[in-house]
C-alpha cells in the first residue's frame, strides 16, 4: 500500500498526548503515566505446573482440583497473605492466560490458581475478605473447604 504507515510506528505517544488533551479541563486533578511498569523486576509466577493429559487425577491433596494449567504462588511463613496478594496471583494467570501462543490457547476452564502458605493466615485474610464484603467487591474468594477458596 502506497500510505500504510511504517512498521515501527509508536501509536502510544500519540494516545497519551490525545487523553491529555481529552482530559485537559481536569488535568490538573489527574497523573497520566504513560507505558507505566506494573513492577521493577520481570512479573513471575513461582511455579506453573501443567498437566498433561486430559485423563486421569493426580493423586495428592489438591489434585482433585487441578486443571491442565495450574498457577502457583507460595507465600513464606513471614510473609503476610492479604487479598491483594490473591488478586495479584489470579492477575498472574490471567496474564499467562492471555499472552498464549494463540487466541485462546490456555482455556479459561482449564486455569486453576493455587496460593500455598506454611501457616493458615486465619485472621489477616479473612479481614481483607470481610473488607472486600463491605466494599462489594464483586469477586471474592469463598472459602470452599479446610484452606481452600474458590471465586
Amino acid at each position: 500500500m502506497k500510505n500504510a504507515p511504517p512498521d515501527n510506528l509508536q501509536w502510544h505517544p500519540a494516545f497519551c498526548a490525545a487523553a491529555g488533551l481529552e482530559f485537559h479541563e481536569d488535568i490538573e486533578r489527574l497523573e497520566l503515566k504513560p507505558e507505566y511498569n506494573l513492577s521493577k523486576e520481570p512479573i513471575r509466577i513461582d511455579l506453573l505446573i501443567i498437566k498433561e493429559g486430559s485423563t486421569g487425577q493426580i493423586k495428592n491433596e489438591i489434585g482433585h482440583i487441578m486443571r491442565t494449567y495450574n498457577v502457583i504462588e507460595y507465600k513464606s511463613p513471614e510473609d503476610a497473605l492479604t487479598i491483594d496478594d490473591y488478586y495479584k496471583t489470579v492477575g498472574y494467570a490471567y496474564l499467562y492466560k492471555g499472552y498464549g501462543k494463540h487466541v485462546d490457547a490456555v482455556p479459561i476452564d482449564e486455569l486453576t490458581v493455587f496460593i500455598f502458605r506454611a501457616t493458615r493466615p486465619e485472621k489477616e485474610f479473612a479481614n481483607s475478605i470481610q473488607s472486600c464484603k463491605e466494599r462489594r467487591y464483586r469477586r471474592i474468594p469463598e472459602e470452599r473447604g479446610r484452606n481452600e477458596y474458590t471465586t
